[in-house]
């Protein structure tokens, strides 16, 4: 969530934080954390956006796995 990941940066523990999976569910989750409308990632990290990787689009699978 947003909270989370500005506590690590401000605490220097990290230099940056990836996001790549929630950013694939939400290109604009940083706009909603902005604009105070969200404050935690729809994303529930269950990688099965890798599902499709290399046979499918990337998008999030989750609930539906794409046809091999």
């Amino acid at each position: 969530d947003c909270g989370s990941a500005e506590n690590i940066l401000q605490s220097g523990s990290a230099d940056f934080v990836a996001m790549c999976r929630p950013f694939i569910m939400e290109p604009d989750i940083v706009k909603k954390w902005e604009s105070g409308g969200q404050k935690k990632a729809r994303c529930n990290n269950c990688s099965y956006c890798m599902f499709g990787c290399g046979h499918q689009p990337v998008r999030c699978y989750y609930g539906k796995l794409p046809k091999a």
